[in-house]
């Protein structure tokens, strides 16, 4: 009978031993890595949230750096903003501890450029305790600390506020007017900016511009607000606005800000019925009451923008003196008691009738002639000149070379009034001129602005709002 035989493992076999051993020399070796693992993805995704904390409070400082009437109100105001913000953005992070000494909360300063801007630095350090590390004596926290900045450019705005006779206009029983709110939406327009930083000058237009406020104005709560509540709707003239634009676009000019934000906020309640131009030997010798001196006659040429208006003529019109108004402490006047020079006042006779043609450009360079054909158009037995489209061109040119400086780089923002007692805003042409992305000619390699149209009185505020909003966001970048 077969049996079966054991063997019997020798009494030194230590293999069992040896196992024992080797799991515990891997141990050394995993619960380090596997505490790394652990503790190091802890530490990044905090590092992460403190930095995500840290850029939010600085933009959110910058950004309020308009809040104060003096630089110095305005940083503190908005180091009290950025403490804040991270403090709410850090409240729900657990397992944070604050170091025993070194920096114990995140700390902001502003610092002031010469390039007109301002910079908003943060830096804070915490200890974030261990859970697998710290089995390793001497090592309980992990260290994080962020730096992190943010910038506020300086503004320069220029408003150019459109006060032509059909702002006075009261309808439906109310006793506000056009320019009544216009000026109190201006105003609260005006109370964004950061006073003693930004510069906000004043013109207003109607067949000719004015510079009410001139840059610099960092002053400007002092001066813009009372001008703009100082403003009465001229008694006569039509919307030149090319020459408003043209002005605020020197104004930028003069200030040279190249490393600010450099603005154009337009305001209007119809298309343009008006430009300066030399008309010197395109008026007819049989019917031309004006002397043309040494074949030179420079005026703003208009026609009032009533419906009942045609674009060739027009109910009233003539030729204003395009310099009249630069410079001069009243804003308003009756455009047809102050003719062009060489011209007697009060003129009467609509000037279209008497153009045998346009000039191919205004008193600044700007063509007359582009995508509103101005083409001369019989009318009665008369042969007249439009004048409307010629006004169109020349404020659409002066946009497009604004826009083209490369140096300021100036940003238009246009808003347009609907409904008004006036040939209604062409919201094409507003698009346009404001490099509006929503319009068929943007050019994405210029400022891009906006347009907006508002159809009654009650959405200026918006608009308004609307545009602050864009120029604070594009104030403040990383």
């Amino acid at each position: 009978m077969n049996k079966l035989l054991l063997a019997k493992p020798p009494d030194n076999d230590k293999r069992s031993g040896m196992a024992l051993v080797m799991a515990a020399l891997s141990l050394i070796v995993l619960v380090p890595m596997l505490g790394l693992a652990i503790d190091g993805s802890n530490v990044y995704l905090m590092r992460n949230r403190i930095n995500t904390a840290m850029d939010a409070a600085v933009l959110a400082a910058a950004r309020s750096l308009n809040v104060g009437k003096t630089v110095a109100q305005q940083n503190a105001a908005a180091i009290v903003i950025a403490q804040a913000e991270f403090s709410a953005d850090t409240s729900a992070v657990p397992n944070i501890s604050w170091p025993s000494s070194g920096p114990s909360a995140p700390v902001f300063t502003i610092a002031d450029s010469a390039n007109h801007y301002r910079t908003v630095n943060g830096t804070v350090t915490v200890q974030l305790p261990l859970t697998f590390i710290s089995l390793i004596p001497g090592i309980n926290y992990a260290t994080i600390s962020v730096a992190t900045a943010a910038t506020r450019r300086d503004v320069n705005i220029v408003m150019v506020l459109d006060d032509g006779y059909p702002m006075s206009n009261v309808g439906g029983g109310s006793n506000v007017t056009p320019l009544t709110t216009l000026q109190t939406d201006a105003v609260a327009f005006v109370n964004l900016f950061a006073n003693n930083r930004d510069n906000i000058g004043l013109v207003t237009f109607t067949s000719a511009a004015a510079v009410a406020d001139a840059l610099p104005n960092q002053n400007f709560l002092s001066n813009v607000p009372n001008d703009i509540n100082s403003l009465t709707a001229a008694g006569q003239g039509g919307p030149n606005t090319s020459a408003g634009l043209e002005a605020a676009y020197q104004q930028l000019q003069n200030l040279n800000h190249q490393g600010a934000l450099n603005v154009i906020v337009l305001f209007t309640d119809g298309i343009p019925t008006g430009f300066s131009g030399d008309f010197g030997t395109l008026l007819t010798s049989s019917q031309n009451t004006c002397v043309a001196t040494g074949g030179h006659l420079s005026g703003a040429l208009w026609l009032l923008p009533i419906p009942q208006s045609t674009p060739l003529q027009g109910n009233g019109a003539g030729l204003t003196d395009p310099t009249i108004q630069n410079g001069a402490a009243q804003e308003n006047y009756d455009a047809s008691s102050v003719a062009a020079p060489g011209c007697p006042g009060g003129i009467s006779a609509r000037p279209a009738s008497l153009l045998t043609g346009m000039p191919s450009v205004d008193l600044f360079n700007n063509a007359t002639i582009g995508s509103y054909p101005p083409a001369p158009v019989t009318l009665n037995g008369i042969t007249a000149q439009n004048i409307v489209n010629a006004s169109e061109n020349a404020l659409d040119a002066a946009a497009n070379r604004i826009r083209s400086d490369t140096s300021l780089q100036p940003v238009i923002f246009a808003i347009g009034l609907d409904g008004n007692l006036t040939l209604q805003p062409d919201p094409i042409l507003m698009a346009k001129i404001a490099n509006d992305p929503s319009s068929a000619y943007y050019n994405s390699s210029q400022p891009t602005g906006q347009s907006i149209i508002a159809p009654s009185t009650a959405q200026l505020q918006s608009a308004f709002s609307s545009i602050a909003s864009q120029v604070l966001r594009l104030a403040a970048a990383h």
